[in-house]
């Protein structure tokens, strides 16, 4: 909108105005208000004219222009104006009102106004006489500038500061906790509130309820407050005003609002069975009247343990809902609260209390099934949580395990469950025939009972359970030297029984050993160093070994096998070869390296250079085949010129084949300094197809590696059986 241009007259606070008054405009603006910038101003009497017609007045006051129009162009009167809008270009049956000034002004505005006194106007259309009060708003916006102005006139200025009051929300047929606003005086002019109505679109739902204001005179700075409910009767937003009536006939109204809910019931109800963790527990939850969502979103409810939090769940169009929650074993409480959405209100059921078990499950087994009557069976029974759809229950802690024979009507053994202990075992005879077994946890406190149950089979002993029967090597050599020095004559029995070892000499039939292993009932074994009991060494030859075995119940088994001594004996020996750097066997370059047999400075040697990836060169070096392999040593001769270190190693056939550089190990940093740089690995696993193999290998590591390669040599020893 155009304004006139003006000079800017600073704000002041606090302002002082002067009763009674002749000519005075007091601005008073909320902050976030645009056209007095959250200021409170006093003009001083500098009245610039004003001009109009009984309906419509016009007037500049030190630079401030304001404009009052009234309905449809009717005239002015005293009373009130409310639903104002701009006084130009307001729409019929609204009034007009526009306050500007300082360069800013209104492009829509709504408001109201308080004539105090009517307008009067000379012969020649001047306005002569004039008060009133007035608020107005810009642009639909809540922050206003309020103020009062006084042409010539004996009307006092009573202007007062007021909190407006916002409720929230509510439900409806219900009364919120009182709401105050707080009335405050800006100016040094006393003034006091002679009473309160309320007025607006629904002032039925408000109610003024402790008057601190009635009667008090409020001067400079003081304060007083005026307590207000709010009783929704129906749901949705809901406005009013409280009106103050001040000293000297003028008012303030002060914005009340709440938001009226439909007021809903949550009921909540539990399993209908009792449960047990780690199966969920059911509950059914309905919120009544169904409520709808505002669009986008969904209703839910919040189901809390012990007052804990749970996720939320959609309710149904119809309001319901069921809820399967995973609930640890105990006792516990629980509710069901709906938070409210849209016009309907929150509610939360009453408490329900729930006991959760904790399921347990358990196992029994037996290591022999059929068992034979001359064995003994062991049974394991286990206790432990119960596996479900929603995960698995805790072990129990507590409470009687047992082991027994339903057939016979026999405890085979019992033990009291303890944290991490929930395992009996029962080594136990039992007589020919079938046995129904049953492994039995009592239960105790949450944790619920549970059993398994077990057909065991006992069978008549007629064969001496063994097997595995024989002898570790078809050769060994009795002359001590570490390699293969004796025999195991060995076998695994499942029930007891004597074991006799005799040895013969093939040669001669005649028996060189005996020996009673005594009662075994496992695995074993009895290592032969091909010698007679006093301790001499046998002929070379071919023996045959027999193991006779007798169980308890008096069966015999007997196993043959062969075995055949060598005197020969190991003699070790050692072997050595070296390479010029040049006579590397193959090579690898997959970058911007390089590999220079001219650039060596050292006779028939290798330069090689990593460029940004890297370089490596193999070594061949053939080895004789032996009965033992001791360890293989490989060196390097070289340096470094760049003084970064290289890396060398030794093919490992069993990571694959030696073309690829990771399958070298036994890896040594060499360099940067000329010297000899070696490495030891056992030749037995680094050695393939008669060749070991030795790596050098330049790698870009933060900059180019560089290695000159002069000889490369392997030293091994190996052992011969003669």
């Amino acid at each position: 909108m155009a304004v006139l241009a003006t000079a800017v007259l600073a704000p002041i606070a606090p302002v002082a105005a002067s009763v009674p008054t002749a000519t005075a405009l007091v601005l008073d603006s909320d902050a976030g208000d645009y056209i007095g910038q959250g200021q409170l101003y006093d003009i001083e009497p500098a009245f610039g004219g004003g001009s109009g017609t009984a309906g419509l007045i016009m007037m500049e006051v030190s630079g401030w222009f304001l404009n009052f129009r009234g309905r449809d162009g009717e005239a002015l009167t005293t009373g009130s104006y409310e639903d104002a809008q701009r006084a130009f270009g307001a729409e019929p049956g609204y009034p007009g009102l526009d306050v500007y000034g300082q360069g800013r002004g209104c492009n829509q505005l709504t408001g109201r106004f308080q004539i105090l006194q009517a307008p009067t106007f000379d012969g020649a259309g001047t306005l002569t006489a004039f008060a009133a009060d007035f608020e107005q708003h810009c642009e639909g916006l809540v922050p206003a500038l309020r103020g009062a102005v006084r042409i010539n006139s004996g009307v006092p200025i009573a202007l007062v500061r007021a909190t407006a009051v916002a409720f929230g929300d509510q439900s409806v047929g219900t009364t919120s906790a009182p709401g105050a606003t707080t009335v405050s005086n800006p100016l040094t002019t006393a003034t006091s509130i002679t009473s309160v109505t309320l007025g607006g679109s629904q002032p039925g739902d408000f109610a003024i309820g402790s008057n601190g204001c009635q009667g008090v005179t409020l001067n400079l700075g003081d304060s007083c407050s005026i307590q207000l409910t709010f009783s929704p009767t129906v749901a949705g937003t809901r406005t009013a005003l409280a009106v103050l009536h001040l000293t000297g006939g003028g008012t303030r109204t002060v914005a009340l609002s709440g938001r009226g809910l439909t007021p809903t019931t949550t009921t909540l109800e539990g399993p209908a069975s009792p449960v047990d963790a780690p199966d969920p527990a059911s509950f059914t939850v309905q919120v009544t009247p169904a409520p709808s969502g505002d669009p986008g979103f969904i209703p839910a409810v919040l189901l809390a343990v012990d007052g804990g939090p749970s996720s939320p769940w959609p309710l149904q169009p119809d309001g319901s809902a069921t809820v399967d929650l995973a609930i640890a074993a105990g006792a516990h409480s629980v509710t069901a609260s709906f938070g409210g959405i849209g016009l309907f209100g929150p509610s939360t059921s009453s408490v329900v209390p729930i006991s959760v078990g904790n399921a347990t499950a358990t196992t029994l087994s037996a290591d022999l099934n059929p068992v034979q009557t001359t064995q003994q069976v062991t049974l394991t029974a286990i206790v432990g949580g119960k596996t479900g759809a929603a995960g698995t229950s805790a072990p129990p802690t507590a409470g009687n395990l047992t082991i027994r024979d339903a057939t016979t009507a026999t405890v085979l053994g019992t033990k009291v469950v303890g944290p991490g202990d929930t395992t009996l075992v029962v080594k136990t005879s039992l007589a020919l025939g079938s046995h129904d077994l049953v492994a039995e946890y009592a239960g105790s406190g949450v944790f619920r009972s549970s059993q398994a149950g077990l057909a065991e089979t006992v069978v008549l002993d007629q064969a001496v359970d063994a097997v595995s029967l024989g002898v570790s090597a078809a050769t060994f050599y009795p002359v001590k030297d570490g390699y293969k020095d004796t025999v195991a004559i060995r076998g695994t029995l499942h029930e007891p029984a004597t074991v006799t070892i005799r040895i013969y000499s093939v040669a001669t039939g005649k028996i060189v050993r005996l020996v009673s292993l005594g009662t075994k009932s496992a695995g074993y074994a009895w290592a032969w160093n091909g010698r007679t009991a006093a301790g001499t060494l046998v002929a070379a030859g071919k023996y045959r070994v027999t193991q006779t075995l007798v169980d308890t119940g008096s069966n015999t088994l007997k196993a043959t096998a062969y075995t055949t001594i060598s005197l020969k004996k190991l003699y070790w020996y050692t072997g050595s070869k070296t390479l010029y750097g040049s006579q590397f066997a193959i090579h690898g370059d997959p970058g911007d390296g390089s590999i220079s047999t001219s650039s060596s400075s050292y006779y028939h040697g290798v330069r090689i250079s990593s460029g940004h990836s890297w370089v490596a060169l193999s070594y061949a070096f053939s080895v004789p085949s032996a009965t033992v392999y001791g360890n293989v040593t490989y060196k390097v001769l070289g340096r470094s010129p760049n003084g970064r270190k290289a890396v060398s190693g030794i093919w490992n056939p069993g990571y694959g084949s030696y073309v690829y550089v990771e399958n070298y190990d036994a890896a040594r940093l060499i360099g940067p300094s000329y010297a000899w740089y070696g490495t030891t690995a056992a030749l037995a696993t680094h050695r393939g197809g008669g060749y070991v193999r030795g790596l050098v290998f330049a790698q870009y590591a933060g900059g180019v590696v560089t290695f000159d390669v002069a000889k490369v040599s392997v030293s091994y020893r190996y052992a011969l059986l003669k």
